[in-house]
């Protein structure tokens, strides 16, 4: 019983590290400020500091507001096709718990690719996020696939393929697509959730916690 323990406890190691490199490898391809790269706080200055960003708008975190950060590439562009512009943001969400004295939250960072309002936009859109998930859905541990749309009888207005890691209840990336409001267009959205402990970035807390 032991050594089964033993050896289902190094299997979940392994898969764990399978995830983390996927992760990793998904935030190096899409993110120009990587959060995997360093610390969190050479994360955030590199991001919030980046020259190539512009409009940028803060939020400081405050007793009654949290944390919020947007800003437009002028010039990075990791994805195939040619965006009418790309923007990034990192924004802290506060979680809801059990015991309501207890606050917790994660960050969402996220970098949005826009389409123009057209049958190739569209075509743009669709195709860069079906690239995106045939690349990474053997590399991580688990893929879940939704349709976007308003009922389920009306026609699909976008996509979304959220990455698991081993363990987590919680997706760790999301790649989507969808169809703006006002037929304003296309976007491709990339997710990940993250948590800072200990001046590093992390994922949110697995269901598995070994403590």
């Amino acid at each position: 019983m032991q050594k089964f323990t033993l050896a289902l406890l190094m299997f979940s190691f392994s898969l764990i590290a399978q995830g983390q490199t996927a992760i990793h490898e998904f935030s190096k391809a899409y993110f120009r400020s990587d959060p995997f790269s360093s610390t969190a706080r050479f994360f955030l200055q590199h991001l919030l500091n980046d020259p190539d960003i512009t409009a940028k708008k803060t939020e400081h975190r405050t007793d009654s507001t949290l944390f919020g950060f947007e800003g437009r590439y002028q010039k990075y562009n990791p994805f195939f096709f040619r965006p009418a512009k790309i923007e990034v943001s990192l924004s802290e969400v506060a979680l809801s718990t059990v015991n309501p004295e207890v606050k917790d939250t994660v960050m969402f960072y996220q970098l949005a690719a826009y389409a123009p309002a057209t049958a190739e936009g569209e075509k743009d859109v669709l195709r860069e996020v079906e690239k995106i998930n045939r690349k990474f859905k053997k590399k991580f541990f688990k893929v879940t696939y939704e349709k976007l749309n308003s009922t389920p009888q009306s026609p699909v207005e976008g996509v979304a393929y959220n990455y698991f890691m081993p363990l987590y209840a919680v997706s760790a990336a999301t790649a989507a697509w969808y169809k703006l409001e006002n037929n304003e267009g296309y976007m491709v959205l990339l997710t990940m959730r993250l948590k800072v402990r200990s001046n590093m970035v992390d994922l949110p807390a697995p269901l598995y916690n070994p403590q």
